[in-house]
């Protein structure tokens, strides 16, 4: 067993957050945090959660798309508390309800998030971190809010 910890990256196109891309921190045992500065390591997301399993007891923890879904849907309504950052990095674990359905915990928002290399799309597996960061770029621009490099 080791410890998970999830990382997605939620983008504002200019009307609401999206979470596109996302990827796994795993602990090197069951004993210490999901961190590479704790000797773990980086996973794409499809990778480890096939091979989710209860900490009690070992017994698989299943992983559906409906689950992917409600936990882009409350990634999303995270973000929405920031609408001022065009990307924000939400960071959870998973908790597993007393019907045996898995609860993403939400532990922080990060205005700046490292491991964007490390992302991969939700959808498709391709390595990236959003395609609708780059409509609220725009919608800034349009507004004036940015401007052109020199």
């Amino acid at each position: 067993q080791h410890t998970l910890a999830v990382r997605l990256n939620a983008a504002f196109d200019g009307r609401r957050h999206w979470v596109e891309s996302a990827y796994a921190q795993i602990g090197p045992n069951a004993d210490a945090p999901a961190t590479r500065g704790c000797g773990g390591t980086i996973r794409e997301l499809a990778a480890a959660l096939p091979h989710l399993v209860r900490r009690s007891d070992g017994q698989p923890v299943s992983f559906s798309t409906q689950t992917l879904a409600a936990v882009r849907q409350q990634g999303e309504e995270a973000a929405s508390i920031f609408p001022e950052l065009l990307l924000v990095g939400l960071d959870l674990v998973f908790d597993i309800d007393s019907n045996g359905v898995l609860q993403p915990v939400f532990l922080e928002a990060n205005p700046r998030p490292a491991g964007l290399g490390r992302s991969r799309y939700l959808d498709t597996s391709q390595q990236g971190v959003s395609t609708k960061l780059w409509d609220g770029l725009e919608g800034q621009f349009d507004r004036g809010a940015v401007s052109h490099a020199a």
